[in-house]
């Protein structure tokens, strides 16, 4: 308890100004006016799902208006350089995702500011920088000629375009976006995506390694998973089993309602968000005149810190492990265990 208290309080402690300020306006709707900046609780979430934290999912249950998807954009900004990032929507807000990327994401999103148009020429290193800088493929960046860039110390000037450098512009922010930002809708799946051969892992593929996975109304994609737990074979069930296993993913879920028509949905949902508890299994050979027991495996492997859960079998000669999630350790004081 007492490390628990501790972690919140650090957590929470470069923003206790802000949270005690009560004069704050802590809604959504005034974000149209003036520079557009992350709410206090907005950058909390982004802070809990970062790079440097080792937790694995979160569910944002906020009402309607409180900033779910641009805090869920936050997460993934800090996150794209790293991971890539997949949105799974229902197909009529994907459209809505992409319109708020472009207020709250990037600031090369944002269309109201100065853009300058730089010509490329064959100079290849140039290409390549600004390449990097804008996350455009070289072939994009020479087939159009250039690139739009922003002046910050420019006022801007995007009302004075023409429509023809307009379209060229909104053309190369959607490839930015498309270059970190991959959207699904929730029925959109094939069964070949689900099982595409990936010979450099085993064999194993999961399309969810190693990804930021954002879902919007996630109690729609959660229902679906519920209505089919019966039918192991279906597309929504294969999903729900790639999402529990994958490996050095992010998940983020965002709903109003986590619970719309049985109690069990709210289940599926964090089985999804902490993933698969998996298991380790050894075997022992402690030869004839050596005595082990659960005591002794435990004395050793405690302060490592790393294990959740030790358990040895004498008959079996098995030592079961569950390890800590990834950047958890595990604290023990005077015998007592610490979290």
């Amino acid at each position: 308890r007492e490390i628990f208290i501790n972690f919140i309080n650090s957590l929470f402690d470069p923003y206790r100004e802000a949270i005690l300020d009560d004069s704050k306006d802590i809604s959504c709707d005034s974000k149209g006016s003036g520079k557009f900046a992350l709410l206090t609780h907005q950058e909390i979430v982004r802070d809990y799902i970062s790079l440097y934290s080792p937790y694995r999912g979160l569910l944002l249950y906020h009402g309607l208006g409180a900033g779910k998807t641009c805090a869920s954009i936050a997460i993934a900004e800090g996150l794209k350089h790293s991971k890539e990032i997949l949105v799974l929507t229902p197909a009529s807000l994907q459209q809505n995702y992409k319109n708020e990327l472009r207020t709250c994401g990037d600031s090369l999103y944002k269309l109201n500011q100065h853009w300058d148009w730089i010509p490329v020429d064959v100079n290849l290193e140039i290409i390549e920088t600004l390449s990097n800088i804008l996350s455009m493929s070289v072939e994009d960046i020479t087939k159009q000629g250039g690139v739009w860039f922003v002046d910050i110390r420019k006022p801007s000037n995007f009302g004075s375009l023409s429509t023809e450098q307009k379209v060229s512009l909104n053309k190369q922010i959607e490839k930015m976006i498309a270059s970190k930002y991959t959207f699904r809708n929730y029925n959109g799946w094939r069964k070949s995506d689900l099982e595409k051969p990936d010979f450099s892992d085993g064999g194993r593929y999961n399309p969810f390694d190693n990804k930021v996975v954002i879902i919007d109304e996630a109690h729609n994609f959660v229902s679906k998973i519920v209505n089919k737990l019966k039918k192991p074979d279906s597309m929504s069930m294969k999903i729900y089993e790639y999402l529990k296993n994958a490996s050095n993913c992010r998940i983020v879920f965002l709903t109003g309602t986590p619970i719309i028509n049985y109690p069990n949905e709210i289940g599926v949902l964090f089985n999804m968000l902490r993933g698969n508890i998996k298991v380790l299994n050894f075997y022992v050979d402690i030869g004839s005149t050596r005595k082990i027991n659960n005591d002794r495996i435990k004395k050793i492997l405690k302060p490592l810190g790393i294990a959740d859960y030790i358990e040895y079998s004498p008959s079996s000669k098995i030592i079961k492990i569950t390890r800590n999630p990834f950047g958890f350790v595990s604290e023990y004081d005077k015998k007592i265990y610490g979290g």
